[in-house]
């Protein structure tokens, strides 16, 4: 995940001239000037309906793709559905502000003992910090599945102030997020490559934490990997836009691969990822490939990044971090599986992003940023493609995870 914040920008870029230039279609996308919908799938009950929308009270950032999940009180019908969820293939779990949350979770704990149980996540660009409860979530239309999440709360324990800021830091970073308005969702439905987030844990005891070691039925988790049937992956599917993007999208995040008659795949290409969830990335001669021994580098596939994210020095940036290049850049970069086959090759555009932000659109498929090490395949990759998010461990038609598709 890897984001900049929506309303910045509007203040910035409303006076901005529109520049003309060039189609900007590339791979998978349409050369219209509005959003082409996708075949819809077939209606099942494991189908999310996803939306990039701007009327949105919360989740109304550029490219920030959200959907809405239901949550309950553990063997009750107590229940609250929470929109605005963040869609992220690049995260493992559901994460909700304690803010938006009115139904009462019981608390994870470890060891035995009544010991409540926080989380540190780190993502690229946030961290959150809040204890671990236990929750019913509902996907879709699927059964519920018993769950443990993270409530996103900055005072639990004593550790940040209501602003985010350290007070005791647990987490050791100078800030964690601390509302949905300020982060731009209500908070994070991971859908990615692994079942467990594999993030970091601690027992505390009144304002004193300590690192503790879950077992992976303890940690917070990716609900789709429980299902019943339908727990081997996720589809997105989401329609192209044109070269001066779109206002709003709405799409399908479908779950299960190969399991339904909505979600069989077919004509796509299998990307094995590794253990880190990378797979191989070459640009410009520079292969973008974890180095052993280390999840650094290398490329991954992320609805929760709304761009582009890639190292190059000859694109001219933008003073608030995105690419501004003085006319359309027309790139191209070839994926590889994780362990060397198979290869595709990648075509897909920059435009400068005040040019872009200046349409008042809110949907774009060739913004990019700068990042330092990594190749990251953000939401821009995915308009107008159908791509397969295989979880670790699970079988499907398309071989057993971690893998993407497209």
């Amino acid at each position: 995940m890897r984001r900049f914040p929506w309303a910045q920008w509007v203040l910035i870029w409303t006076s901005v001239i529109l520049l003309a230039y060039g189609g900007c279609g590339g791979s998978g996308s349409s050369s219209s000037g509005g959003s082409t919908p996708p075949t819809p799938p077939p209606a099942g009950a494991n189908i999310i309906p996803v939306t990039i929308n701007p009327s949105s009270p919360v989740c109304d950032g550029v490219n920030a793709l959200c959907a809405s999940v239901t949550v309950c009180q553990p063997n009750t019908t107590t229940c609250q559905t929470i929109s605005d969820l963040l869609v992220d293939t690049g995260a493992y779990g559901l994460r909700i502000f304690s803010s938006v949350l009115t139904v009462s979770l019981p608390a994870q704990t470890a060891g035995g003992v009544p010991t409540p149980v926080g989380e540190c996540a780190f993502f690229a660009g946030l961290t959150t910090w809040g204890p671990v409860k236990i929750a019913s979530v509902v996907l879709g239309g699927e059964p519920a599945v018993q769950v443990p999440i993270q409530v996103i709360d900055p005072t639990f324990a004593g550790q940040y102030s209501p602003t985010g800021t350290p007070v005791k830091n647990a987490c050791g970073v100078g800030t964690v997020e601390f509302s949905p308005s300020n982060a731009g969702f209500n908070g994070i439905l991971g859908v990615g490559l692994f079942k467990n987030d594999g993030q970091s844990y601690y027992t505390c005891v009144g304002t004193s934490c300590v690192p503790v070691q879950l077992s992976s039925s303890q940690q917070v988790q990716n609900p789709v990997g429980l299902l019943p049937v339908d727990n081997n992956g996720v589809v997105v599917v989401l329609p192209g836009v044109g070269s001066f993007g779109a206002p709003s999208l709405t799409g399908s995040l479908i779950l299960g691969i190969g399991t339904q008659s909505n979600n069989q795949p077919s004509g796509v290409t299998v990307f094995p990822a590794n253990q880190c969830g990378r797979f191989i990335t070459t640009y410009k001669g520079t292969v973008f490939q974890t180095p052993p021994g280390n999840c650094n580098g290398g490329a991954f596939l992320d609805t929760g990044s709304n761009a582009f994210f890639f190292p190059d020095p000859s694109i001219p940036p933008c003073p608030f971090g995105f690419f501004c290049p003085t006319s359309t850049l027309s790139l191209a970069a070839t994926t590889t599986g994780a362990f060397g086959s198979p290869s595709l090759g990648v075509n897909f555009q920059i435009v400068n992003a005040s040019t872009l932000f200046a349409t008042g659109n809110n949907v774009f498929n060739n913004l990019g940023g700068s990042v330092t090490g990594v190749f990251d395949w953000g939401l821009p990759f995915f308009l107008g493609r159908t791509v397969f998010v295989g979880i670790a461990g699970q079988p499907s038609p398309l071989g057993t995870g971690p893998y993407w598709a497209y």
